[in-house]
């Protein structure tokens, strides 16, 4: 059995790097006339150790605290194999053609809104009882719909410049109401 001072920071371990998902360290990379938003390489690194230390306090407490040693046993292998990866391939692009984005499980989640492509910018809002959440709704010429989550850091970092080139390319930016949102009003 191991110590009990090993276990507590092996637990500790894991506390910080379930902490670092909420730390909010995105890096923002200019070239030129395209901004790169990206998470650092580290943190996805941290959270794979700390996902391991979580699996093996779990395994340290299995013969004594059994609720919380499955708990740590299924929440370590769940850092390592969904979390993790997904700050490794998280990335938002924009710049004066396009705005790219890649996030969610494993970077499964793309958009990709051209400017070419749309005709209209729509800010809306969904109210919970507990917060509201913000989308830029945008149409296509062709009738389709993108939705851009602005929760999403890397939208929210992306956003002044998203907005910049739309009014450029003389996007119909547009409040929930279709009222078309003047400059100093933008988001």
């Amino acid at each position: 059995m191991l110590n009990p001072a090993l276990v507590r920071r092996l637990g500790l371990i894991a506390l910080a790097g379930f902490l670092l998902c909420f730390s909010g360290c995105l890096r923002e990379e200019t070239n030129g006339d395209i901004q790169t938003f990206t998470y650092p390489m580290w943190l996805a690194g941290v959270l794979v150790l700390a996902g391991g230390a979580a699996t093996a306090a779990g395994y340290a407490l299995l013969s004594s605290h059994e609720k919380p040693a499955y708990m740590l046993l299924i929440a370590g292998p769940v850092l390592v194999l969904g979390v993790a990866p997904s700050y490794f391939f998280y990335k938002t692009t924009v710049g004066p053609e396009e705005l790219f984005s890649r996030n969610g499980f494993l970077g499964l989640g793309t958009v990709r809104a051209k400017y070419s492509e749309l005709a209209e910018i729509k800010l809306t809002s969904i109210r919970s009882r507990r917060s509201t959440s913000f989308f830029l709704d945008c149409k296509t010429h062709d009738g389709r719909e993108l939705t851009l989550r602005l929760n999403d850091e890397g939208i929210q970092g992306a956003l002044p410049a998203f907005i910049h080139y739309a009014r450029a390319k003389n996007i119909l930016i547009v409040d929930q109401n279709g009222d078309p949102i003047k400059a100093q009003d933008a988001p």
